[in-house]
């Protein structure tokens, strides 16, 4: 079976915005493949959410089986047949085909998965070869906190201080630099090869006087209180702290422009050279603290948390392990054989790190000649929706990607109503990071129904968390009020910590409200689910890591450290759903929670698939959990959709701080190391002046 689609569709780059059809279209590029003779096991599809890829699985189960009862449903499929057309397939020919497809699919090992359980597979499966032990367990925040501890603990006096200091000195709470520090370890570059040798400094006199000189000009050239406050001169501290953009445009600067101090150019030339080294000098300070800090928590966790892997090693490991050339020909030979199409969605959120452990696949699959149904290329992004920055996630890497392939543009909004689309096309063509952005549209055969439909509300933001609160609590009221079921009502905000407080509030001033938020509904955030499993990893680990887990076990079951329990133990001919109900008796555990992952047990027979696969299967346990206002961070709804939301500010206030370690880069290649020294900005002060 095959035939010869549109060639220009074969590597294709698509933007889709919320809402345009992008799940969609994604599903019928899959179907586009089955249908010219793709082998499921052979298309790899990757998103970067649990939730998305198992939309993504059901979609396709789906529309495959519309596609098959094709007579009885003939009036809906108007779009699944164009969408076929457009990739030069028949309605015949799909009538043909569509039986021996749909039943292949269903009995393929598919490749529907997120990156990083992508990643995860790989490492596994080359574990030896990547100096991985078979055993190593994806990290919980249970590990991560041991880890910190045991570095906390291993610091002499003189050390201890140190950090002290440093934390003092650049405001930082100890448990950010730890945060630092646990995702530096195992990236991919060395932080000492970016720590610049630069003398001591001794110039801040000159560089207040200068500062002063330039304040004194201006004072006298104007009376804009803007302009006359703008430099900040009192000692180096408070200049340094102060925004700097007045001394990045001299003269051009937004308050100077309509003065005349073009002859403090050379003035402002001199400080902004001066003002660069010494952040120069200050960012290597810092850096040099960090990578002595750096070496001390490598070895510990090295020593003795090596087979704990978060999913940032598990990507660096990988990243690492391929940049042995033998070792790179080695792992692309034996997966170029298996991989022959390859679909990323959410492609904006692709880290540099992940694209080049996927390039040579890719590249390998643009340089093949052939039709559609030999190899394809196929991307899904939207820039403006690039929510993973904090993992390294480049939104830049879609264009370049996409630089020698066609590229499309979904246009139309089937999601919202025109007073939402209005809103969204008029917030992104006024904002100066998105000049090539596209306006959605209505289509056609909504514009008449819903053209008024849909409301935006922007509340004022509060100054104070009681006020801000008290907003929110004053529009669920309003929506209830309106008669809005609680289901349809989601509170999105930017942390886990915004979402408790909010959660917590909402239940003292109504008890009666039914709310939903993930650490009731994941059934692995439940403190039976979690003794179970931290005992599955006990009798999995290695001998050396059991006193750990011994200890884990005890205090999430409430026990006391020196409580002696008699743990059963794992017969691997058993059948493990039998050894996980031993255990829920020998432990007491009776909750719904442990009862569901005793069910979930039931279709797993080795404990190490079983572990692995719970960290990516999204279980609600209950399905009274569904019942209320969901609250859940940003990142957590992506993908997701709801028919009233109340989408909140950062209650407390962005961090001005900012990332501390910013790594630079010009195409793929990083090209430098920042440190953001400076407290009291967001933005990166030696990066500023030298661009």
């Amino acid at each position: 079976m095959g035939i010869e689609p549109f060639k220009h569709k074969q590597w294709l780059s698509l933007k889709a915005s919320a809402g345009s059809g992008k799940t969609f279209a994604l599903s019928m590029r899959y179907i586009s493949l089955l249908l010219s003779g793709a082998n499921p096991n052979e298309i790899l599809t990757l998103t970067f959410t649990k939730k998305a890829a198992a939309e993504m699985y059901k979609r396709i189960v789906d529309n495959l089986k519309k596609l098959k009862n094709f007579e009885a449903t003939q009036a809906d499929l108007k779009p699944f047949l164009d969408e076929l057309m457009d990739y030069g397939i028949t309605q015949e020919y799909m009538r043909k085909n569509i039986d021996t497809v749909y039943e292949k699919f269903l009995k393929s090992n598919t490749k529907i998965t997120t990156i990083d359980a992508f990643l995860n597979s790989i490492l596994r499966k080359f574990c030896w070869h990547a100096g991985v032990s078979h055993r190593f367990e994806v990290i919980t925040k249970e590990d991560k906190d041991n880890i910190n501890n045991t570095f906390l603990e291993s610091l002499c006096l003189k050390d201890q201080n140190l950090l002290r200091d440093f934390c003092i000195e650049h405001n930082m709470a100890s448990s950010t630099l730890l945060n630092l520090l646990y995702g530096l370890d195992l990236k991919y570059f060395d932080l000492n090869d970016y720590v610049d040798d630069i003398p001591e400094f001794s110039q801040s006199p000159q560089i207040l006087a200068l500062a002063r000189k330039i304040k004194s000009e201006l004072e006298q050239k104007t009376q804009s209180k803007r302009a006359r406050e703008i430099i900040k001169a009192d000692d180096i501290d408070t200049l340094a702290s102060s925004t700097l953009s007045w001394l990045k445009d001299g003269s051009e600067y937004l308050y100077f422009k309509k003065l005349d101090i073009k002859y403090l150019d050379v003035a402002f030339e001199a400080l902004r050279e001066k003002m660069l080294h010494y952040f120069q000098y200050c960012e290597n300070n810092a850096l040099k603290k960090i990578a002595y800090f750096l070496k001390i928590y490598k070895n510990i966790r090295h020593n003795n948390y090596s087979n704990y892997l978060s999913f940032d090693d598990i990507t660096f490991k990988t990243y690492r392990f391929l940049q042995d050339q033998s070792n790179m020909d080695f792992f692309y030979f034996r997966l170029d054989d298996k991989i022959r199409h390859i679909l990323i969605d959410e492609f904006q959120d692709t880290s540099i790190i992940q694209y080049k452990i996927l390039e040579p696949i890719v590249s390998e699959i643009l340089s093949g000649e052939g039709r559609l149904g030999d190899r394809s290329v196929f991307f899904v992004g939207d820039t403006k929706q690039s929510i993973y920055r904090f993992r390294g996630a480049n939104s830049d890497l879609f264009d370049y990607a996409s630089r020698n392939i066609s590229k499309e543009n979904l246009k139309f909004n089937y999601r919202s109503s025109q007073n939402i689309i209005d809103f969204i096309n008029s917030t992104f063509n006024k904002n100066e990071f998105f000049k090539d952005y596209i306006p959605q549209i209505l289509p056609i055969d909504k514009e008449t129904k819903h053209h008024s439909e849909g409301y935006v509300k922007i509340c004022g933001i509060s100054q104070d968390i009681l006020g801000f609160k008290e907003n929110i609590l004053h529009n669920i009221q309003e929506l209830l009020q309106a008669h809005i079921d609680v289901e349809d009502i989601a509170i999105l905000c930017f942390s886990n910590d915004d979402a408790l407080m909010i959660k917590e509030y909402l239940a003292l001033k109504n008890p009666s409200l039914a709310i939903v938020s993930e650490s009731n509904t994941r059934l692995n955030q439940q403190s039976e689910v979690k003794t179970i499993i931290e005992v599955l990893r006990y009798e999995n680990a290695d001998p050396k890591d059991k006193p750990l887990h011994k200890k884990n076990i005890l205090k999430l079951s409430g026990r006391k450290l020196d409580d002696g329990v008699d743990l059963p133990p794992l017969n691997p001919s058993q059948p493990l759903s039998n050894y996980i109900l031993e255990l829920m008796n020998t432990l007491e555990l009776y909750s719904m929670a442990a009862q569901k992952l005793l069910e979930v047990s039931c279709d797993y027979d080795d404990v190490a698939v079983f572990l692995q696969n719970l960290e990516y299967l999204d279980i609600d346990f209950t399905q009274e959990a569904q019942k209320g206002i969901k609250i859940m961070t940003v990142h957590k709804s992506k993908g997701l959709e709801f028919r009233y939301v109340v989408l909140c500010d950062r209650i407390k206030g962005e961090n001005k701080s900012g990332e501390k370690i910013l790594p630079f880069y010009e195409g793929m290649e990083l090209q430098r190391i920042f440190y953001n020294y400076v407290k009291e900005n967001k933005c990166n002060k030696t990066f500023l002046l030298r661009s």
